[in-house]
């Protein structure tokens, strides 16, 4: 349900995958804070993001 949706950075996720962030992501009309890494360069927070793809149940989001 989250896959290519866009979403908000609520806490500044690292580059590279070397840590986890935080998101706001709207599922079904509800808002969730959900973990969140990214494969690139470091997301600050209020960046918005889109989740390209999910592993081990942590979304995995590029800036758009």
């Amino acid at each position: 349900n989250t896959l290519n949706k866009t979403a908000e950075v609520y806490l500044t996720i690292p580059e590279n995958k070397t840590g986890k962030g935080k998101i706001l992501i709207s599922v079904n009309g509800a808002f969730h804070e959900l973990e969140a890494m990214t494969e690139s360069d470091r997301i600050p927070s209020g960046s918005s993001v889109k989740v390209i793809k999910v592993e081990n149940n942590i979304l995995i989001v590029e800036t758009i």
